[in-house]
């Protein structure tokens, strides 16, 4: 969150209209911390699948020991090499996320006066579930197929299998199992996204009604920040 009001107010002052810049935001820091995190994603794909490798005598020792070692010792092609669907995958998700609920904040400050306090905090902390929901189902396809590239990594870095890109596995899921392949395992997916987003929503509820937000806001307008930000 604190990345994106970083790149909110970037935006700002780049002139990207009110309306759509929530999405541009969530996209700038969505595609940044899908990038960091591959190569911690990809070492404990590692060291999830290395057991099974094991057993079934494809390796004959464990690829990493621990993530520290993973993440020194694994070579960059391998701890990134299923990047670009992770990267497509948050970008898209915080994207959506954050379009959605600042859309559903101005429907509040606009309507909420209308509706009761109970309502209106219902509306906030739900309606940002469902917003983390419709954007997981979304970007579904691309958890999808950043998890089967990143299953391949090794035995494809080290020649064992061939290499494949992101348009490759696209396509191999569909030949395989139709459109509708690209979305199994979805409602596990989807129950923990309301499961946390829910979380979110009700902790980001009670920040504004015990005034913690306004508290911040106003110390840093007393320091002499973000008075022309929203930050």
């Amino acid at each position: 969150f604190g990345g994106y009001r970083f790149f909110d107010n970037f935006w700002r002052l780049q002139g990207v209209p009110e309306y759509w810049r929530p999405a541009v935001a969530g996209a700038s820091i969505g595609a940044i911390c899908g990038l960091a995190a591959t190569p911690l994603e990809q070492v404990k794909t590692v060291m999830a699948l290395q057991e099974s490798w094991l057993k079934e005598g494809r390796i004959k020792e464990r690829v990493f020991r621990s993530v520290p070692h993973g993440a020194l010792a694994g070579s960059w092609r391998l701890k990134f090499y299923a990047a670009t669907p992770l990267v497509c995958r948050t970008a898209l998700f915080d994207c959506q996320l954050f379009f959605y609920n600042s859309r559903l904040r101005e429907w509040l400050s606009a309507e909420g006066h209308k509706y009761s306090e109970n309502t209106r905090v219902f509306f906030g902390t739900f309606g940002f579930m469902l917003a983390g929901l419709v954007g997981a189902t979304i970007n579904y396809p691309f958890d999808l197929v950043k998890g089967r590239m990143m299953a391949e990594a090794y035995p494809a870095t080290t020649g064992q299998v061939a290499v494949s890109s992101m348009p490759t596995t696209f396509a191999k899921v569909i030949k395989d199992g139709g459109v509708m392949g690209l979305f199994r395992g979805l409602p596990t997916r989807s129950a923990l996204h309301a499961i946390v987003w829910c979380c979110v929503g009700v902790g980001r509820e009670a920040c504004e009604r015990s005034g913690l937000r306004d508290a911040a806001k106003a110390r840093s307008a007393a320091q002499g920040h973000s008075k022309k930000l929203s930050a």
